[in-house]
């Protein structure tokens, strides 16, 4: 069916949770099989050099949403809620005449669950306020439930409970998925309609490490543990070793690493299975020539590398993401663009692609002259934060910068770290006090702390801190209801779950050691 006469693209916006770009086939991974994801940066525009503005989920989220840094909006965390008066990509899609629609994952806090969306298809696995939400979540390893804490930082959560199964977050997925193909066959029923923007946020690859058993079998005998610097975990920095002694990664067995690397191969081709049903869903409904589909994801996923899980880091597992932009007939296919980008050129490339106006103050430029081959007229720097800590560990305020061939991480108070991306791929040797390269170094400490000021970001941390214990002391006193938590997340669960966990020695004494 036909739109307006003005004929504004539709647009696609699919965003996975914790996906590394180099577990992805175009990126160059050699085994991973992500045939959709592949089929879409050959259509398209791959960005090679593509930064999360920092590694945590809910501020990265929002820093794509805002088209600006966490540090200028406050979210510093995943406690932080973005105030309902900074605009979004979706408020400036409304204003073009655009059906804004978020459906699944989002990981928004507050009672502001819409930030300019019209509306919502599936909500998501967070609850919406503070300290709150389902206190167990279930996952399954081949035929035995296990229903375990919510705290996910803790080695069990990746390695006890990894292996070919299932979890809740594959059902909230389902859900999110059939959602959306809904969307678009209603969409395309429809004449003479305003254009749509869809969202469509999964929750996989994030952990649980299950997969399903033929994802996991693509990749069983196949994957190897990371290559380890010869002197780790000295070599790791020392908020990253902190990390480490904080959730106990050195004592993972090779075998567990294996396995749960594995999973996480398999949790990788699972997602692009389904990012291809909706790129054949708009194909299939006669929508695909006039869809602008964009595919990236919050941050990356260490999956190992540098004896490192999560995000939380500006190793380039955790930082560096995939971002990929289609759109036949209106941009070049097959591009691939070298500049180093970052999740905050969305919202300004939206706006150029769509002749949305751009709203005040953003970080970002819009991608459309690099996918056409032109060049910015400076050597672009791109950034990524980081604030509070993993639980365990003592505060930090942190940044890192993208120039060229350099990356260089300034942490507060700690020392620098400086790498040579081309160099030095998998960061192994810092050169921050090499003698050779302090020009280099004091370019790029100027570029971070230029309109970042760590000494005035302390105190609204501290402040930040107060404001959530606060609230989430209200949370746990009012329990408020929650229609925007996908009601799968919520209890109660058979207490046999419970019991399958518990049984397992792993689980048990850390459970009774974070009780103690």
């Amino acid at each position: 069916m036909s739109q307006k006469s003005d004929q504004k693209p539709d647009i696609l916006i699919i965003l996975s949770d914790q996906h590394s770009a180099s577990i992805t086939g175009c990126y160059g991974d050699p085994v991973v099989r992500t045939p959709n994801i592949d089929r879409l940066a050959a259509e398209g525009a791959l960005f090679e050099q593509a930064y999360c503005p920092l590694p945590v989920c809910a501020p990265s989220r929002m820093s794509l949403m805002t088209g600006r840094y966490p540090h200028d909006i406050e979210c510093w965390d995943n406690a932080a809620a973005l105030a309902s008066d900074i605009p979004t990509f979706a408020h400036a899609l409304g204003i073009a005449g655009y059906e804004v629609v978020i459906n699944g994952r989002a990981h928004w806090n507050g009672p502001d669950q819409r930030h300019g969306f019209k509306g919502r298809l599936v909500g998501d696995v967070s609850q919406s306020y503070w300290g709150g939400g389902a206190n167990e979540w279930w996952v399954r390893v081949k035929d035995t439930t296990y229903l375990t804490g919510m705290e996910g930082f803790y080695r069990p959560s990746i390695t006890t409970f990894s292996g070919p199964g299932w979890s809740q977050f594959l059902d909230y997925d389902a859900a999110v998925l059939e959602a959306a193909l809904e969307f678009i066959r209603d969409r395309s029923a429809v004449s003479d309609r305003d254009p749509f923007c869809l969202v469509v946020g999964f929750s996989s690859p994030h952990y649980w490490f299950a997969c399903p058993q033929e994802d996991y079998d693509l990749y069983d005998g196949k994957i190897d543990a990371p290559l380890l610097p010869d002197d780790h975990p000295e070599s790791l920095h020392p908020f990253n070793r902190e990390m480490v002694i904080a959730a106990d990664l050195e004592s993972i067995p090779l075998e567990d690493v294996i396995r749960t690397r594995t999973a996480y191969y398999g949790l990788v081709t699972f997602t692009d299975r389904m990012i291809g049903q909706l790129v054949d869903a708009l194909e299939h409904n006669g929508l695909k020539d006039n869809t602008l589909t964009l595919y990236s994801t919050d941050h990356g996923e260490m999956a190992g590398e540098h004896g490192m899980w999560w995000k939380h880091n500006f190793y380039e597992g955790a930082s560096h993401i995939p971002l990929i932009v289609s759109f036949p007939g209106r941009l070049p296919q097959g591009k691939r663009v070298a500049e180093p980008v970052s999740l905050v050129d969305v919202l300004p490339s939206l706006c150029d692609w769509t002749g949305a106006p751009p709203p005040p103050k953003l970080a970002g430029r819009s991608l459309d002259s690099l996918i056409k081959g032109e060049k910015w007229p400076d050597e672009r720097a791109v950034f990524s934060e980081l604030y509070r800590r993993f639980p365990g560990e003592s505060a930090i305020v942190a940044r890192m910068v993208r120039q060229g061939v350099w990356k260089y991480n300034y942490y507060h108070g700690q020392p620098s770290e400086m790498f040579n991306l081309e160099e030095d791929p998998r960061e192994f040797h810092n050169v921050a006090e090499d003698p050779a390269y302090q020009d280099i170094r004091g370019k790029l400490e100027k570029l971070v702390l230029e309109g970042w000021a760590p000494e005035e970001i302390l105190p609204k941390l501290r402040e930040f801190k107060q404001r959530v214990d606060y609230l989430e002391q209200w949370t746990r006193a009012v329990n408020p209801p929650d229609p925007d938590q996908w009601e799968g997340m919520k209890p109660p669960f058979p207490d046999e779950w419970r019991q399958n966990a518990l049984s397992l020695p792993e689980y048990a004494n850390w459970l009774r050691n974070r009780e103690s």
